[in-house]
């Protein structure tokens, strides 16, 4: 046996994720901040086509708006209705804005070019 290794199982006890469910949506900004907003917590969410991308100005086709009660965050990027079906099935969800050159990079998973963060305006 290894030096500082024990024969015994983790107690029952040990905090687990069960069945990838999360207490939190995580959101990394492209300035490497990370904000998790607890998922009971979601008010609803709207997928759209991103209207900065009619101008023809490459920008990213959709974006999805959340809306939680303290703060509002706007994904925009690609295949963002997979996000979405991760939200109706209750996955653990965390997003990272990337460099726009990975936007291909894996075609069966969402990619997110920019994350913004609000606060939630009362109304």
């Amino acid at each position: 046996m290894l030096k500082g290794t024990s024969p015994k199982p983790a107690p029952e006890s040990a905090p687990a994720h069960h069945e990838g469910r999360s207490a939190f949506l995580h959101f990394i900004t492209v300035d490497g901040r990370e904000f998790g907003f607890p998922v009971a917590q979601l008010l609803n969410f709207v997928l759209e086509p991103n209207p900065a991308a009619a101008s023809g100005s490459g920008a990213p086709r959709q974006r999805l708006l959340l809306a939680f009660p303290s703060h509002d965050v706007t994904v925009t990027g690609h295949r963002l209705h997979i996000v979405c079906e991760w939200l109706d099935q209750q996955r653990a969800v965390r997003l990272k804005a990337e460099d726009a050159r990975f936007a291909d990079l894996h075609a069966s998973q969402p990619f997110v070019a920019e994350i913004s963060i609000t606060t939630a305006t009362p109304g």
